[in-house]
């Protein structure tokens, strides 16, 4: 279900629909933790800490990477 108050570039990518998934609160609250000890959202495409924190809790749960920031 998508939220009426969405601006539309936020529904829809470069001519296709994106999909809008919610993000569990384990994996927010990793990529959080990761800031707590002192990761930056830096490096490459700002990945540092979604590489280092987010996606390992991710694969764990049997959810896709995070690709991008």
């Amino acid at each position: 279900m998508i939220h009426r108050g969405l601006p539309l570039a936020l529904i829809k990518g470069k001519d296709e629909a994106c999909k809008l998934t919610p993000t569990p609160l384990s994996v927010v609250i990793a990529h959080e933790m990761g800031h707590a000890m002192g990761q930056n959202d830096d490096g490459p495409g700002h990945m540092n800490n979604v590489k280092k924190h987010e996606n390992p809790v991710r694969k764990e749960m049997g959810i896709p990477p995070r690709m991008k920031y």
